[in-house]
């Protein structure tokens, strides 16, 4: 598919050339075309296997062609609707108030389509949904939010594209390891730091006797317990050295003295 795309790229590219004459639209086309023919030329070859292994160069790049391309669309589109001939048989204001009222309608639509993405909701609050499916770990991440100084946290380790790492990422704060495919990707594994993470939190959530150790060797201030970190250890938390310092529904934050 992706051959194929460059392939219609680099044919567009040629009768564009071709044609003469450059307008804007068509400089904006011929470069977001050629960002479709280098990203099958020259690409970072990511740890994603056979198949996907320029998988992250298409992501970025293409965002870029989408855009220059999409631009070029539209102003090609508004010159060939230019050049439409209303029916003569119509007076002129109805034509024209024709011509005016798809227009509105196409703009007024998208604002109104229920974009809910299975949430229930239509606010572009990527953790509003947290409040009603996840009560506790929202109060949680307003609590962690409100904090300062050097807070870092840990929380129950999971898989890619998954619920895992919804403290971190709700609330900017590190923690020991988020997504371990991503994480992989980006720093690779030539020392095994990757496989000693995993292994430390789980100790952390399931060996008290190492629990403290590790926190303090991470430079750990909070330690959040919920029904994930349930769902992934069988939890025990040592009795001394950690302070329940927020409690919310099925969710607890610890702090590490």
């Amino acid at each position: 598919a992706g051959y194929g795309a460059a392939g219609i790229a680099l044919f567009a590219i040629v009768l564009i050339v071709v044609k003469g004459g450059r307008r804007a639209e068509e400089i904006l086309a011929i470069a977001g075309l050629s960002v479709i023919v280098f990203c099958e030329l020259i690409f970072l070859r990511d740890n994603m296997g056979e198949m996907y292994y320029r998988m992250n160069t298409v992501f970025k790049f293409y965002t870029t062609a989408w855009v220059l391309m999409g631009l070029s669309a539209s102003v090609i589109v508004g010159r060939w609707l230019s050049g439409v001939q209303l029916p003569r048989a119509l007076p002129s204001w109805m034509r024209w108030g024709s011509v005016c009222g798809i227009v509105i309608i196409l703009i007024l639509i998208p604002p109104f389509v229920p974009l809910t993405y299975g949430y229930g909701s239509g606010t572009l609050d990527g953790a509003a949904w947290l409040s009603s499916a996840h009560p506790g770990d929202a109060a949680a991440i307003t609590y962690l939010r409100s904090l300062e100084g050097d807070i870092r946290i840990v929380e129950a380790i999971g898989d890619d594209y998954t619920y895992a790492g919804r403290i971190s990422s709700f609330t900017g704060i590190p923690t020991v390891l988020g997504w371990p495919g991503h994480e992989v990707v980006w720093r690779s594994n030539e020392d095994g730091w990757y496989a000693e993470r995993i292994t430390d939190v789980k100790a952390i959530y399931e060996v008290p006797d190492q629990s403290l150790q590790l926190l303090r060797e991470y430079g750990i201030s909070h330690l959040v317990v919920g029904s994930f970190e349930r769902e992934r250890y069988s939890v025990q938390i040592p009795e001394k050295g950690l302070e329940i310092v927020f409690e919310a529904n099925d969710t607890l934050v610890y702090l590490v003295s």
